[in-house]
Order: structure tokens, then C-alpha cells, then sequence
């Protein structure tokens, strides 16, 4: 099968002022097409955030998503 999504290394935290809350710690993965992927974990480990920067709503901090074998630049900015 190929690959649909993959990530890599991708980090996501949330600052509450000098605090620092990492939900995704370089956090690697591949979904592939036409199969199905559940996430699971207790509240606060990432899963919404994850769900977020997978469907392109929100940035990771940083790492590498790609979409279909090509490179998603977060940075670009949408017209």
C-alpha cells in the first residue's frame, strides 16, 4: 500500500506563560492508504493536537509532514 501521510520527528507544545506543555514529542509516523488507524490515550496526550496538524489546522513546532510523498510547508502563507 502507499503511503498516505507520514510524519516525522514532529514536536507540538503549548506555552501557559513560562510554562511549557509538550504534547507531541517527536512523534513519527505513516498512514496508509485505505486503512483505517484509531488513536488512544488518556486526556492531555496529543491526540486532538495530533488530529489538528493532520488535517492541516494546526502547526507543529516543528518536524516534517508529508502528504503523499510531497513536503507540507506550514509557513506558506494562504491567500
Amino acid at each position: 500500500m502507499d503511503t498516505f501521510i507520514k510524519l516525522k520527528n514532529i514536536n507540538k507544545y503549548y506555552l501557559n506563560g513560562s510554562v511549557k506543555n509538550q504534547v507531541l514529542d517527536n512523534f513519527s509516523c505513516e498512514f496508509q492508504e485505505g486503512c483505517f488507524t484509531v488513536l488512544a490515550g488518556p486526556s492531555g496526550s496529543g491526540k486532538s493536537s495530533l488530529l489538528n496538524i493532520l488535517a492541516v489546522l494546526d502547526t507543529p513546532n516543528s518536524g516534517e509532514y508529508f502528504l503523499r510523498g510531497k513536503w507540507v510547508d506550514f509557513n506558506k502563507k494562504k491567500n
